[in-house]
């Protein structure tokens, strides 16, 4: 798992509407460096999402940028989250002020756990947080975020043995 890996900002994101299939090999290749072996997600999830109103319906079978940002941060929440969750909390995550600031807030704050992180595989030999200040218009971006680098860290620590990243 590549803890110093950045998600695409929204301005990184495919600006040209995607068909389904283009979806799914985008996101799974965004996110395959820091999901290692997990189903990142397949064209049933996607579709189920569109029935649950997470994402908008495709417009001539093509997904917006919009429907991309959300799928990426769908497909990390799920790792902490039950679907019903995210149901109640995506769009406010999201679109708390506007989609691409909410978009861009969750990749630099996944980022900035994902380094703090891969400093304490470095020190090894005591994990410490570092105390940060956060906008309230964020703080449950943080939350998520911080869970989910966790949750990743758990699972490769799991997969790859504790005494790799623990003396």
């Amino acid at each position: 798992m590549d803890f110093t890996y950045k998600l695409p900002s929204w301005d990184q994101l495919p600006s040209v509407d995607l068909y389904l299939e283009q979806v799914l090999g985008y996101i799974r290749q965004s996110l395959r460096p820091i999901c290692l072996n997990s189903t990142i997600i397949t064209k049933n999830m996607i579709q189920n999402y569109v029935k649950k109103g997470f994402i908008d319906n495709p417009i001539k079978k093509k997904y917006k940028r919009e429907a991309v940002a959300k799928l990426i941060v769908i497909s990390l929440a799920k790792y902490v989250m039950e679907i019903g969750e995210i149901d109640k909390g995506i769009n406010q995550l999201l679109d708390h002020k506007d989609m691409e600031k909410g978009y861009n807030a969750f990749v630099e704050s996944l980022y900035s756990n994902f380094l703090d992180i891969e400093e304490n595989i470095k020190r090894q030999e005591k994990y410490y947080f570092k105390e940060k200040t956060i906008d309230s218009d964020y703080i449950s971006i943080e939350i998520l975020c911080k869970t989910i680098a966790g949750k990743l860290l758990l699972k490769m620590m799991i997969e790859g043995g504790e005494e790799k990243w623990v003396k």
